[in-house]
């Protein structure tokens, strides 16, 4: 029924509008009305491990990334969009099914998994073989929605957590994940077959880039040596991140996206540079981890920075609002919602207050982790808590850095205006907390050869 349903949607989008009466003089009717507009391509790009506040978009002092930064003076910019959880798998499920993990039930990796599996010293379980948990198919992708529109479905991933047997390829007709391959490969490909893809309309476009992962290559011409070890890890992240915008440059051009399409670019998690002693993305839920790229670019959506918190859940409904399409059986049921009134009107006024009242969540750990990272933000607020015993609460806005932990009892002491904070927030993120996470409902078994074992080792998911 929904194919149906959409199939009608698409053709009556198509047919001029029915005259009101009719004219008894053929000669003396007015002009024939305008054509409907053309149903629009969606674009929707997933750049690996990209933190914001690495581009000058959200402030950098470096040049990292002059296309997208291009791209903003006439694109939606949303300053506080936030993952669904700090690592690839649940994160890419969020965006590809519009809920949280707590209720795709995609919370591990490939190698996260792997390792927990000798950290608990399951001898009975070959490492190499993963029982992993999958988007069930009884949940919509957003590639089903667009395909049972009428819409021509493609992916192209680099990432072995966005792939087939995990179910991100639900919904496509042509989906792949080439292991290794870099933006460069992942566009020559796409240009190669330019003149058929850009005959495709409507078409639905997935692209997950992997160049901002570790291990961070030296990218000419961009790549500037500096002498200091970690700042030169900087260096190297930024020529990646130069050389991803590069190509997305190119796509832009060459495929035409200025013109009736609709193109969201987003991030499925952040990166750590020793902002809280550590590096990559281990389990925490600070905000350089949590913290995500969001802008989109759509016919009609002038340029505007969006102050309102956000999420990876909105994008499903979002995409899927702006292209018109009919509304799904499980739409109701998304985490998310549509960022559409964030996109319209006066630019600098404020968000509506359902936006502004609303929490956004977050969730990091393993079905064999002893406990879990939650978090939990609301306005310039943001709780996270380990299990029962870590609780942090950070004002975002003030303290960028989450430096000061304001859950601490001499700091609610010292500002009280923060325990109603504190209270509402622990409340909130109590309620999240309870759903839990659901029992693997869809399972599916991957055998990792060396190659794909070698692979993940570099990406820093093993041992080295």
């Amino acid at each position: 029924m929904i194919a149906l349903a959409a199939c009608i949607a698409l053709l009556v989008r198509g047919l001029p509008p029915a005259p009101a009466s009719q004219d008894p003089n053929p000669a003396q009717s007015a002009a024939p009305a305008t054509p409907a507009p053309p149903v629009p391509n969606v674009v929707l790009i997933v750049i690996d491990t990209l933190r914001p506040d690495y581009l000058e978009l959200h402030g950098a002092a470096w040049t990292a990334a002059p296309f997208l930064h291009e791209l903003g003076r006439s694109a939606a910019v949303f300053d506080h969009a936030f993952s669904s959880s700090t690592w690839t798998a649940p994160s890419a499920a969020s965006v590809m099914t519009g809920l949280y993990p707590t209720d795709h039930g995609v919370v591990d990796g490939m190698m996260a998994h792997r390792r927990k599996l000798r950290e608990a010293g399951d001898v009975e379980v070959e490492p190499e073989k993963l029982v992993l948990n999958a988007i069930p198919e009884r949940i919509e992708t957003i590639a089903e929605a667009f395909q049972s529109a009428g819409y021509r479905t493609i992916a192209r991933t680099a990432n072995l957590n966005v792939d087939a047997p995990m179910g991100f390829a639900q919904g496509f007709r042509d989906f792949e994940c080439r292991r290794s391959a870099n933006a460069s490969d992942l566009t020559r490909e796409l240009l190669d077959g330019a003149a058929s893809l850009s005959s495709m309309r409507p078409l639905f476009l997935y692209l997950h880039f992997n160049d901002t992962h570790e291990p961070y290559q030296r990218r000419a011409p961009w790549y500037k040596r500096d002498p200091d070890p970690e700042r030169d890890t900087v260096a190297r992240y930024v020529s990646e991140i130069r050389a991803v915008d590069d190509q997305i440059r190119r796509l832009h051009a060459a495929l035409g996206w200025s013109r009736d399409t609709i193109l969201l670019v987003c991030s499925d998690h952040g990166e750590e540079f020793n902002d809280h002693g550590g590096t990559g993305h281990r389990p925490t839920l600070y905000y350089e981890l949590n913290h995500v790229l969001m802008m989109i670019a759509a016919p009609g959506v002038t340029a505007r920075r969006v102050g309102a918190n956000v999420s990876l859940v909105d994008v499903l409904p979002t995409l899927v609002d702006l292209a018109g399409l009919p509304a799904s059986d499980s739409s109701g049921a998304h985490d998310g919602v549509s960022l559409r009134p964030l996109l319209f009107g006066v630019a600098d006024e404020p968000p509506p207050a359902s936006f502004v009242e609303r929490p956004v969540f977050c969730h990091r750990g393993s079905r064999l982790d002893k406990n879990y990272w939650w978090g939990v933000g609301l306005g310039r607020y943001r709780l996270t808590q380990w299990g029962d015993q870590v609780t942090r609460l950070f004002d975002f806005a003030a303290d960028p850095g989450e430096k000061e932990n304001l859950a601490l009892g001499f700091m609610v002491a010292r500002r009280p205006e923060v325990k109603p904070v504190l209270d509402r927030m622990l409340a909130t993120l109590a309620a999240f907390r309870a759903k839990g996470i659901p029992a693997a409902e869809a399972t599916t078994e991957i055998t990792l050869d060396d190659a794909a074992l070698e692979h993940l080792r570099e990406l820093g998911y093993g041992e080295k």
